[in-house]
């Protein structure tokens, strides 16, 4: 599900792995598509896992809950050209993935394009 908020939008995803080729699919599109290259767009991007109440609304799908507005802080931290990961995601990630974003014990890092890697927040989960 995606949901729009002004120039940003929220996505949920029914499994974890699906998430790391979207992110890098979209970074891709910026980075490829001639009518993103050039511009500065600085996306931002966050990632959190956790429970969600999904709904549909008289206007479209919404979600809500606590993990939401935690993905949407995290998406306040992050810089542009960057994604900020918290610990309940790193945790669900493939091994995989873990393993590319180069995971330390002490602050995972984000399995994106090298110029794209991302920071861990200290005080959120």
């Amino acid at each position: 599900m995606v949901k729009f908020i002004a120039d940003g939008f929220v996505a949920t995803f029914e499994r974890v792995d699906d998430v790391m080729p979207f992110v890098i699919s979209v970074q891709s599109l910026l980075s490829e598509n001639p009518t993103f290259v050039g511009r500065s767009l600085g996306f931002k991007f966050s990632l959190h896992y956790g429970e969600v109440l999904a709904v549909e609304t008289s206007y479209g799908s919404d979600v809500f809950g606590e993990e939401v507005n935690v993905a949407a802080h995290l998406n306040d931290l992050a810089q542009p050209n960057e994604m900020v990961v918290s610990q309940a995601a790193v945790e669900q990630m493939p091994s995989d993935y873990k393993a590319r974003a180069g995971e330390s014990e002490s602050r995972p890092r984000v399995a994106l394009p090298e110029e794209h890697r991302g920071r861990l927040p200290p005080d959120l989960p």
